[in-house]
């Protein structure tokens, strides 16, 4: 798919899943991830909604005022002696609070962090 827009190849990948959706094939399942937290300063919250290919990202409420998100996929094949995992970033956002947006074809194993007046750093956000 070399030459392709990126979003061009997420939109057919989209398509494709909801063709087979449609067809009875079983894609994915729904995952929600929800993430709260508050101190004396205010409250964080955040949410992300996955289901058959289409992810959907909230903040909700952010004491800086808005969510900073890191997509990335883990590699953790062992060999030579190097139990470590590599980390792959796929995409990095910011959203003011109360925004939302939708990112259509993720890979099925991506996985994501969200920090509040920072950008989260991979792998110590996990």
């Amino acid at each position: 798919m070399r030459g392709l827009p990126k979003d061009l190849v997420r939109i057919a990948m989209a398509v494709l899943s909801i063709l087979l959706t449609v067809m009875g094939c079983d894609g994915p399942r729904t995952r929600v991830v929800s993430m709260s937290s508050s101190g004396p300063q205010g409250a964080n919250a955040a949410k992300a909604t996955i289901r058959d290919g289409l992810a959907t990202f909230q903040c909700i409420d952010s004491v800086a005022g808005a969510c900073t998100y890191v997509l990335f996929l883990r590699d953790c094949r062992a060999g030579a002696g190097d139990p470590a995992c590599a980390f792959k970033p796929i995409e990095e956002f910011t959203l003011k609070k109360g925004m939302s947006k939708r990112i259509v074809a993720l890979p099925q194993d991506f996985e994501f962090c969200v920090g509040h007046g920072a950008r989260p750093t991979i792998p110590d956000c996990q």
